[in-house]
């Protein structure tokens, strides 16, 4: 039969073990509240970073426009166009200076031309190619992606557990409204692949070519003007038909030259076109975006 003293010490040793155990529980609580205000906390560093992140993406719409024209105008190609139009002016300059070079060297025809004619191959020869060649195109974008990439490595999880649901469009993505604000983020970077893709084929193609046809270009000339050192003053007969062979051979690959080069500058124009139009989807992409996180901070 226990006694009273016994039973009060069992009371004391049961009520010490549940205030422990409410103890526990409550620093548990307390460490969890801690915790999760913790985390809260980095979701909205988070949110903020990819603020700041699109909005200094959005700013190299400038780079691209400087470069090619602003977007809403397609057919502008900008800067792009530099390269063909030095080609081309170059071209001509080369194939009239041959026609100089035919008429004043190579034709029994030189006593009738006229005194225009002799003037404008006089001054053609004294002249020279005098025109600035173009830069190097260098169109890229610098997008950032460190938030971006800290986001794939743990903030996907901050976003699952704190991202208020929305009944409203966070963005539209090919036409159809996303409610997820993650999807709408991950869109624009996707996005900023796409723009990224899009700009290297341009500039590919356009130095490519360039410096491509460019090379042949000049290579061709200085061919043709060690030919004319190599004969000299030769007047006769067999220097002249080497000549005039030599001259109809650079003809048709000057033509050729041009036909590739003005088929390269087709296919640019579209291709610039196409980045215009991704680049402007982008750009509204990121105004609903940054709207959306200004909305979610708030």
């Amino acid at each position: 039969m226990s006694t009273p003293k016994g039973n009060s010490l069992l009371f004391d040793k049961s009520v010490d073990l549940v205030l422990m155990f409410l103890g526990l529980y409550a620093a548990m609580a307390v460490q969890d509240f801690a915790d999760h205000h913790k985390e809260k906390s980095h979701y909205r560093q988070l949110v903020q970073g990819f603020q700041e992140e699109l909005a200094s993406n959005q700013s190299q719409r400038s780079n691209i426009e400087e470069k090619l024209g602003t977007l809403s105008e397609s057919k502008e190609i900008g800067q792009a166009g530099d390269s063909f139009e030095y080609f081309t002016a170059q071209t001509q300059y080369m194939t009239s200076f041959l026609s100089c070079y035919e008429d004043l060297k190579l034709s029994d025809r030189r006593s009738k031309l006229s005194p225009e004619r002799k003037k404008e191959c006089g001054a053609l020869f004294k002249q020279k190619f005098k025109r600035t060649p173009p830069e190097h195109l260098d169109l890229s974008p610098v997008y950032r992606r460190d938030v971006w990439r800290f986001y794939l490595a743990g903030g996907v999880q901050l976003f699952q557990t704190f991202e208020k649901p929305s009944t409203q469009p966070r963005c539209h993505i090919e036409g159809k409204a996303s409610l997820g604000l993650s999807i709408c983020i991950g869109s624009v970077y996707n996005k900023l692949s796409t723009v990224e893709n899009q700009v290297s084929e341009i500039q590919r193609l356009v130095n490519d070519t360039y410096f491509n046809r460019q090379g042949i270009l000049d290579a061709e000339f200085k061919s043709f003007k060690r030919h004319m050192r190599r004969l000299g003053k030769r007047k006769d007969k067999a220097a002249t038909e080497q000549t005039k062979a030599h001259i109809a051979e650079l003809y048709l690959h000057l033509r050729e030259g041009q036909l590739a080069v003005d088929l390269s500058l087709s296919l640019m124009r579209f291709k610039i076109k196409q980045l215009k139009k991704t680049a402007s989807e982008l750009n509204l992409r990121f105004d609903e975006v940054l709207s959306a996180l200004n909305t979610e901070l708030k």
